[in-house]
């Protein structure tokens, strides 16, 4: 399993277990079946835990890296609202729908009457709701991350520094949220005006003010990721649902529960279709095997053990065949947004990106993840394949890392490293390249020659030639004539030209 998930799982466990009354005796059974659990996960954890010896967590993360992708609180109120619009990033979505809101308010004001021998803080504490209101608020507040400064100093802390993305313990939050609102359709069924007015007022005010933040606050985000002020529909969306649930909570009484139930889950179905599963894509744009693939094989072919590939670019290049393939998704129906994704998987297919080599067989030296791997030990020897100053990367991505504009769109390694690690093929694009009379000449690999200097070179495969071009970057670096001399002893002087 994820690990991180089982982490966060411990952990909801423990606070769950810590608010419960008469926590010691049921504290006991929590435990034997938190061992049963462990015992059941120990062939996953077992090899995770001696992978994470040689790991680049091994020691944990800093805290910079172990609050990456914090619950932005410019954000909160948008991601804790259904969205009806345009996706959003998936790691911040969390929100119960505002019927199941109104519903966990009710179940929050729902309190038992107090024991005669008890205060009400006592009676509070020993209620049915504590345990999920802690729940619920620890994971809120444990999600803004680098914006807690609790968590910023528990990220320092052996577990917690294992993991980034903070925003991951919102799953602690919708878990307590989901408890309050079954609770509160509980309450439902007994008609205790207070509490539903309550609730009612509370749910105005909660989503008024998350609307209002989301309308203001969502278009000042700092953050690069993809996240939208709400449209025209989701603030339809939010209307229609408070006045269903201010209507259920305040006037219906008969059939209130199965009425709450049936709206809620209307509510999450309509915001369902936003979500970003379902820009769907035609499944060949994973399972075709482009040119590059194919080429890629027969190479494979020929060699014993087969030569790795690199692939340098930052996929600025638009398929050859882009204009037949958007012909045909838009005969398939898909929107602009489906049509993009497919065009992008199709790249990221056309230049084997990270981790596509794996499925297709074809051997690299690059990859991507975020966990476990990448070792240590790879991090360390890839970092002599970037360039001068660059950080080492802790998740690969090599491809993204050496595509830089100064150095023409591709860093190529020193060729010692290269040849070390069986590197034969290196793959990029046509962005950087020089155009001259409608022909493409290759600009990644440059050679200087001093004066009287000697350079062989061998075409593999061999072909004939009907011209031959010298192209000097910068006139001052120029050699007047340069003199080529071809295997039959014939010679041919050419002036350089300059392209500037």
């Amino acid at each position: 399993g994820h690990t991180q998930t089982v982490f966060i799982g411990g952990v909801g466990m423990g606070i769950y277990a810590l608010m419960l009354p008469q926590r010691w005796r049921r504290l006991v059974w929590l435990a034997l079946a938190g061992a049963g659990a462990l015992l059941l996960a120990l062939p996953q954890l077992v090899p995770t835990l001696e992978l994470t010896s040689v790991s680049n967590r091994n020691g944990g993360l800093n805290q910079n890296e172990a609050t990456a992708f914090s619950f932005n609180p410019f954000l909160a109120a948008r991601a804790l609202l259904p969205n009806y619009d345009q996706p959003i990033f998936a790691e911040y979505i969390a929100y119960p729908g505002i019927m199941a809101f109104g519903l966990a308010l009710l179940g929050l004001f729902a309190l038992p009457e107090a024991h005669p021998t008890r205060t009400r803080v006592a009676a509070f504490l020993r209620a049915p709701q504590f345990p999920w209101i802690m729940l619920a608020l620890i994971g809120l507040l444990f999600a803004f991350g680098q914006y807690n400064p609790i968590y910023w100093q528990l990220a320092a802390l052996p577990g917690f520094n294992l993991f980034r993305v903070p925003a991951r313990w919102l799953v602690l939050f919708a878990l307590g949220g989901a408890m309050l609102a079954g609770l509160g359709t509980q309450a439902l069924s007994v008609d205790i005006k207070r509490s539903r007015r309550w609730a009612s007022g509370l749910l105005l005010v909660v989503t008024a003010a998350l609307a209002l933040g989301a309308i203001t606050l969502t278009a000042r985000n700092p953050e690069p990721i993809p996240f939208y002020p709400p449209e025209l529909r989701s603030l339809v969306g939010w209307t229609a649902a408070l006045i269903a649930a201010l209507v259920i909570l305040l006037v219906i009484k008969r059939h209130a529960p199965a009425t709450a139930v049936g709206v809620t889950v209307l509510e999450l179905f309509l915001a369902a279709h936003a979500l970003p599963y379902n820009r769907l894509t035609p499944p060949d744009t994973f399972n075709e095997q482009r040119f590059t693939v194919s080429q890629m094989h027969v190479y494979a072919k020929r060699e014993t053990p087969p030569g790795r590939l690199l692939s340098i670019t930052d996929l600025l290049f638009d398929p050859g065949d882009k204009a037949t393939l958007i012909a045909r998704y838009q005969r398939l129906g898909m929107s602009e947004e489906e049509i993009e994704i497919a065009l992008v998987a199709i790249k990221h297919q056309e230049v084997l990106a990270a981790n596509l080599p794996l499925y297709w067989g074809i051997p690299t030296i690059d990859g991507f993840d975020g966990g476990v791997l990448p070792t240590g030990y790879y991090t360390a020897f890839t970092s002599l394949l970037l360039p001068p100053g660059e950080l080492r990367t802790i998740d690969g991505r090599l491809r993204e890392v050496l595509a830089r504009a100064d150095c023409d769109g591709a860093c190529i390694p020193d060729r010692r490293w290269l040849d070390l690690t069986n590197v034969r093929y290196l793959l990029l694009d046509k962005i950087y390249d020089v155009w001259h009379e409608d022909v493409a000449y290759d600009t990644a690999f440059s050679t200087r020659l001093a004066a009287d200097q000697r350079l062989t070179l061998t075409p593999e495969p061999a072909f004939d030639a009907d011209a031959l071009y010298l192209l000097c970057p910068e006139s001052a670096t120029c050699t007047p004539n340069v003199t080529f001399i071809y295997e039959d002893g014939n010679q041919t002087t050419l002036a350089a030209t300059t392209n500037e």
